[in-house]
C-alpha cells in the first residue's frame, strides 16, 4: 500500500519540550507505518501549488527522533522529577518548595514552527505521490487553510483520509480561546470536503461526527473507528515505589476542560477536614486560562505541601511517577479520548475518571466513574485511597486492562484503509 503521510505537523513541532496526545499520535502512527514492509511511505508537507515530498525513510527517522526526544532521560531522575521525589517524600509540614515547578526541558526547549518547516523544505525530494496512494492526514494542522489542500483537487486518483479526534470546540464553545471558535468549523469543513475516509479514536467520536455530517449536510463519509494505543512504555509494569507517603497523580494541560480548578479546591477541603488525603502530583504544562489553577496552588496554605504541579517531565520520567501512584485522576468534563487514562490503566495503575461515554468506551470498564461534577463521590473515592487494600482492590481491577498496540492498530488501519 503507498501511503502519503502529511508530516507538516510533526516539522511544525519540532523542538517542543513535552508533546500533547494529538503529537503523540501523529509521531507514533508515522513511526509504525514506517516500520512496516506492506506499507510504502511518502512523506508531504504543505506547499502553495502542490506538497513538498520526502522519502520514506526520513518520515521514520523523523517520528522516531521526536519519539525518543520526548521519552528519554535514562534511568536516573531529571531534575523535574527530583523535585517532584523530594515533595513526594516531605511531610507536608516539612514543605518549603515551589508549588509549581518547571523542569529544564521546558526552559531549554525551542518550538519555532515557522523556521522549522522552511529548513525542512530543504530536505525535498523530487518524488512524486504514487498514483492510487492514500493521503494520510492525522492532526488537522492547518486545515483552515485551503490552500494547503487545494491540490487534492487535481489528484482524484488520491484517496484522502483525515483524523479528527473530536469535535469539542463546538461541542463546548466555552474551553476554549475565541478564536479557536471561528477557526475550528473551517479545519472540520476543510477535512469533510476532501475525506474520502474519516479515522477516529472511539465509537463516541464517530457517533458524533456523523450527527454533525447529517446537521451540516456533508454527503457520508465512511469512519474508521481505532482505540489509540498507549505507548510500549507505559506497558511495561512493575512495582516501583517512590514514597511512603500515598499520592496520586493527573496528567494533562492545564486547562478549563480539565477541571484542576474544581480538584485542587476539592484538596484544599478535604485537608483542612483533617481527613487522610494523598498528596495530588499534576503533570502538565500551562494551557490556556491556567492562571486561576496557579494562583490557587501559589497562594493557598491550606494546599502546600499537599499539591504540586510539574511541567517538563520525559516520558520516562511521568512512567516512574505514574507507577509509584496510588491512582490517575482525570476529572475532564468532555474529551475525545484520554491516552493518559489508557496509559495509567496499560500500566496496570487505578484510574478515576471522569463518567464520560468516551471513559467508558476506552478504558473497557475497568476504572471507577464519577460526575465530574460530584465532589462528594471524588472526596470518598480519593480518601479510601490512603487504605492499602482498597488501593489493592483498584489495581487488581486496573491490570485486568487489555492495552491495543501500535501493531494491531496499523494491521487495522491497513485493512480498513485498503477497502477504500
Amino acid at each position: 500500500m503507498n501511503i502519503a503521510y502529511d508530516v507538516t505537523h510533526l516539522v511544525a513541532r519540532s523542538g517542543i519540550a513535552t508533546p500533547t496526545g494529538i503529537d503523540r499520535v501523529d509521531a507514533s502512527l508515522a513511526a509504525a507505518l514506517a516500520a512496516r514492509d506492506d506499507v510504502t511511505l511518502v512523506g508531504t508537507q504543505y506547499g502553495f501549488r502542490k506538497p513538498f515530498c520526502f522519502e520514506g525513510r526520513k518520515v521514520g527517522e523523523l517520528a522516531t527522533d521526536h519519539l525518543k526526544r520526548w521519552g528519554e532521560s535514562g534511568n536516573l531522575p531529571d531534575d523535574a522529577e527530583t523535585a517532584v521525589i523530594r515533595f513526594l517524600n516531605q511531610p507536608a509540614v516539612d514543605f518549603a518548595g515551589s508549588p509549581v515547578i518547571t523542569g529544564q526541558r521546558m526552559r531549554t526547549g525551542e518550538h519555532r514552527p515557522i523556521r522549522s518547516l522552511l529548513a525542512h523544505i530543504r530536505h525535498a525530494s523530487p518524488l512524486s505521490i504514487p498514483e492510487g496512494a492514500i493521503y494520510l492526514n492525522i492532526a488537522q494542522y492547518l486545515l483552515e487553510i485551503p490552500l494547503f489542500t487545494r491540490w487534492l483537487r487535481h489528484r482524484p486518483d488520491i484517496k484522502s483520509a483525515f483524523f479528527i479526534h473530536d469535535l469539542i470546540p463546538l461541542d463546548y464553545p466555552e474551553y476554549f480561546r475565541r478564536e479557536r471558535q471561528y477557526r475550528f468549523p473551517r479545519i472540520i469543513g476543510s477535512a469533510m470536503s476532501r475525506a474520502k475516509v474519516i479515522i477516529t479514536s472511539s465509537c463516541t467520536t464517530a457517533e458524533r461526527i456523523n450527527r454533525y455530517l447529517v446537521e451540516t449536510g456533508f454527503p457520508h463519509v465512511p469512519i474508521i473507528s481505532e482505540p489509540i494505543p498507549p505507548s510500549p512504555l507505559f506497558s511495561a509494569r512493575d512495582d516501583r515505589r517512590i514514597s511512603d507517603i500515598p499520592y496520586v497523580v493527573a496528567i494533562g494541560t492545564i486547562e478549563p476542560r480539565k477541571n484542576y480548578l474544581g480538584l485542587i479546591n476539592l484538596w484544599r477541603q478535604l485537608v483542612r477536614s483533617g481527613r487522610p488525603v494523598p498528596k495530588l502530583v499534576i503533570i502538565g504544562r500551562g494551557g490556556w486560562e491556567n492562571e486561576g489553577v496557579m494562583s490557587v496552588l501559589h497562594r493557598s496554605p491550606a494546599l502546600r505541601g499537599h499539591v504540586i504541579a510539574v511541567s517538563g517531565l520525559s516520558d520516562a520520567a511521568c512512567r516512574r511517577l505514574l507507577l509509584g501512584a496510588r491512582a490517575l485522576l482525570n476529572a475532564s468534563f468532555a474529551e475525545g479520548y484520554g491516552i493518559p487514562v489508557a496509559e495509567a490503566l496499560a500500566a496496570g495503575v487505578p484510574a478515576l475518571v471522569s463518567d464520560i461515554p468516551v471513559y467508558r468506551e476506552i478504558s473497557q470498564g475497568h476504572a471507577m466513574y464519577l460526575s465530574p461534577m460530584d465532589g462528594p463521590a471524588w472526596a470518598e473515592a480519593i480518601t479510601t485511597l490512603t487504605e492499602t487494600h482498597e488501593a489493592q482492590r483498584l489495581s487488581s481491577i486496573a491490570r485486568s486492562y487489555i492495552a491495543p498496540t501500535w501493531g494491531d492498530y496499523c494491521d487495522r488501519l491497513v485493512t480498513a484503509l485498503a477497502r477504500i
